[in-house]
């Protein structure tokens, strides 16, 4: 990666084709966030925090999993869980 320095492919009024797999690199790096402000019904509300609460539940049981049998690692943790869970919250 160039550090402050322009990259050939891209210095001003100079045109050069990129090949397909730089394209493929400079656009997947790209991010955007955008910040949404949700507008609720009240019905709608309550279902978004019941979601919340199940979501900060099952965080917890996964969080509490890991610590008890010493695992870190997230898709270990994913598959000793996800039943479980699923079941119980579905």
């Amino acid at each position: 990666m160039y550090c402050g320095a322009e990259t050939p492919a891209f210095r001003p009024g100079e045109e050069r084709r990129l090949s397909s797999f730089r394209k493929v690199w400079y656009y997947m790096i790209v991010q955007r966030t955008i910040r949404l402000r949700p507008n609720p019904t009240p019905e709608h509300a309550g279902v978004l925090l019941e979601t919340l609460r199940q979501h900060a539940e099952c965080f917890n049981a996964v969080a509490a999993y890991g610590w008890v049998q010493r695992e870190k690692n997230g898709v270990r943790l994913h598959h000793a869980t996800y039943r479980t869970l699923r079941e119980r919250f579905h």
